[in-house]
């Protein structure tokens, strides 16, 4: 994909999602900073304002770097793949970026964005957090995969099975960084910490028992919650002085899951409040004990970043791609099987019962987390910025492994 010098161009970096959320502009947040310093400029689109999945009141715009939603009053999914294509387009074309962000490779942006880099010899850059075990593959669409993963130069993924993931359909070793999951750490510290200097005051505003394990997802099926809920149950026939469960989200499946803990007999052990805004979460990880996600499909598990920050053990699911980049075995928590009740009860009796131990357990949790912050998300994407653009032939923001 090498190429003879172009002209200059303004040094431009765009970075496109759906839409903007609080992990999508804490990652912007960190990559501001490090772009600047090699003498580019950051400017972050999204696609729409709002969309079906997720239930985010709308994030305020950030000072530093430019910002511009394609379609503002519109939820992602009614937007046509024409109606984008001309926009994003249209955007790109009056930008004029040396290089883009893409977020995966199936999404029409991504595809659209990446017609544009390809029509425009710009570089484009794969944002994926994909891995092998996901879903079944199946050969013909991998192989479609390949042919788009290698029009990419670079890529910016989570962690190591996606890297794995990404060279496998074809993009180069040296061309794939990871730290594309992250949240803003340091905010989780920061509020966690208030919340538990003020625990009696915020557990009493809340409604939350003295002692829980809590878990936060949307109500679909891949987040097994009803596994979660059955192993929980066998986890408190052993252990009768367990911990309370709090599952904060909202979803389709709220009233079937309602519905197993009358059966289950967790009505006075399981809470439900909710889809909790951003501002009001670091009370419900400031509070909590420990936390569990049992997903049986996840592509890495934001919310396990979250409850790290905030400073708790983590038991996580084998099959969510954060597994084996946050936890640490018996340091900062387990990973378990997501599918027997049984080992997700197990899961459970791992966590120490005495409040100190688990106290270590959600110190070494933080340490872990730093390897995964929005400004390791900055730098990297600065060096995948630089190495896609050394495959066109330029330097713009210096060379690959450069000194910003």
């Amino acid at each position: 994909m090498t190429g003879k010098f172009i002209a200059p161009l303004d040094k431009k970096v765009a970075v496109v999602f759906s839409r903007f959320g609080p992990y999508h502009l804490a990652r912007m947040n960190g990559a501001h900073e490090p772009l600047a310093k090699a003498g580019g400029e950051l400017v972050a689109i999204a696609v729409a304002g709002s969309d079906r999945v997720y239930q985010w009141e709308a994030v305020d715009k950030p000072a530093d770097y430019s910002t511009e939603v394609l379609f503002p009053d519109r939820s992602y999914e009614a937007i046509s793949e024409r109606a984008l294509k001309e926009r994003l387009h249209t955007v790109l074309n009056e930008l004029n970026p040396i290089a883009v962000a893409l977020p995966g490779w199936w999404f029409p942006e991504s595809k659209i964005g990446l017609q544009w880099c390809r029509e425009n010899r710009r570089a484009a850059i794969l944002m994926s957090e994909s891995a092998q075990g996901d879903h079944r593959r199946l050969w013909p669409r991998e192989f479609a995969k390949q042919w788009l993963v290698r029009q990419f130069h670079a890529a910016l993924v989570g962690g190591s099975r996606h890297a794995e993931y990404a060279r496998s359909l074809g993009m180069p070793r040296a061309c794939i960084f990871t730290g594309y999951d992250a949240v803003d750490n340091d905010y989780f510290v920061r509020e966690s910490e208030r919340v538990r200097a003020n625990a009696a005051a915020e557990r009493a505003a809340a409604q939350l028992p003295e002692r829980y394990i809590l878990s936060s997802s949307r109500f679909v099926a891949k987040k097994n919650l009803d596994g979660l809920l059955r192993g929980y149950a066998l986890y408190v026939e052993q252990n009768p002085a367990a911990p309370a469960l709090v599952l904060c989200g909202d979803g389709p499946l709220r009233a079937s899951l309602v519905e197993l803990i009358n059966i289950l007999h967790l009505n006075a052990r399981v809470t439900l409040p909710g889809f909790i805004q951003y501002p009001e979460l670091p009370r419900y990880y400031g509070l909590a004990d420990a936390f569990i996600i049992a997903s049986t499909i996840e592509q890495w598990g934001l919310v396990a970043n979250e409850a790290a920050a905030s400073g708790l053990p983590l038991l996580v699911s084998n099959r969510c791609g954060s597994a084996p980049e946050l936890v640490i075995e018996g340091e900062n928590g387990y990973t378990f099987n997501p599918t027997p009740p049984q080992a997700i009860a197990e899961a459970f009796a791992k966590l120490p019962a005495d409040k100190e131990a688990l106290a270590q357990f959600g110190k070494r949790s933080r340490e872990i987390v730093w390897t995964h912050s929005p400004q390791i998300f900055g730098h990297n994407l600065l060096e995948a910025s630089r190495i896609a653009l050394a495959r066109l032939g330029r330097e713009d923001l210096g060379p690959p492994g450069g000194i910003a």
